[in-house]
Order: C-alpha cells, then structure tokens, then sequence
C-alpha cells in the first residue's frame, strides 16, 4: 500500500473540491483542456477528464470496450464542464460521433457561427474586395481588420470562407 504524503488530498478530495453544484448541471470549476472538457490530476504526470473521474467515483471502473477510444463516458446534457453522474453515460466511439451529430455538434461549423471567428461574413466580402481592386496591400488590410496576414492570404486564396460567393 503506497504511503499518503502529509496533507496530500485523495483524488475524491480533489475532484469535489472543483465541481459547483447547480439545479442542473455540476459544473467543474478546475482546469480545462482545450476543447474545454474538465482535467482532474490524478499524479503529477498522469490526469484523466473530470467527467470520466465523475462515472468512476459514482459507478465504478469504465469498461475497456473495443476500438481506439475504448469506452466513451458521453453528456446527455451538452455540458463538457458537468459532472453529475445523471448526466452522463456509456457508449462507444460510434455512439458519440452519432450523439455529436444529432446535437448539431458535427464539426461543420464555418464562417461568423463559428466560435473561433474574428470576421463577419461582411468583413470577409470587403477583404475580397479590396483585393480586387488592389488598391491596399495585404498587410494593411490585416490591420485594418486586426487578423494576420496569413489569413487574408487564405480568404484571398479561397482555403478559408469557400462557402461564400
């Protein structure tokens, strides 16, 4: 049995420590990854999401499951902060990706509606514009719209807003 070092907190300790109960969803309140889902620290090199943290403590072990990702612990509610066990359950890789889909989550997002965009569909329709009459040159028209040149480049070049006219 491995020693506890003085003061050091259980991992249930830690991970109630971070989560705000509401009427509805238990939100975690401690670090998040990139794509904004809960991290609990389960050592100093080894962390897991705070939701599968949450099935394990209430349910028990995840099962392996087959394929890559194993089993997935999914969100009835949308939220990737909650944690309350109710608003979680288990299913496959495929089970996600059809779960994703039919919330309308299905990685197709583009233009203005995406939640990385700086431009508006009409910012973008004036940087072709200006282009096309050649009267300013890249860099200026990146200031003026405060995004990198880079991106002007690939508006211009039609990598990025195909969609619009």
């Amino acid at each position: 049995m491995k020693k506890r070092k003085r003061n050091a907190m259980t991992i249930e300790e830690k991970f109630w420590s971070k989560v705000q109960k509401t009427e509805n969803c238990w939100n975690w309140t401690g670090y998040t990854s990139s794509g904004s889902y809960g991290v609990v620290f389960i050592s100093r090199h080894k962390y897991e999401r705070a939701h599968r943290t949450s099935w394990r403590l209430h349910f028990g072990e995840i099962p392996k499951g087959n394929g890559y990702h194993g089993t997935c612990v999914l969100h009835k509610c949308d939220n990737r902060r909650c944690v309350r066990p109710d608003h979680l359950f288990l299913g496959s890789n495929a089970d996600n990706v059809k779960d994703r889909m039919q919330k309308g989550r299905n990685g197709t997002t583009r233009g203005e509606v995406c939640h990385l965009s700086k431009l508006s569909e009409v910012d973008v329709l004036e940087i072709r514009r200006l282009l096309k009459i050649g009267k300013f040159s890249r860099t200026e028209i990146a200031k003026q719209f405060n995004v990198a040149v880079g991106t002007v480049c690939c508006i211009e070049k039609r990598k990025t807003w195909k969609h619009l006219p």
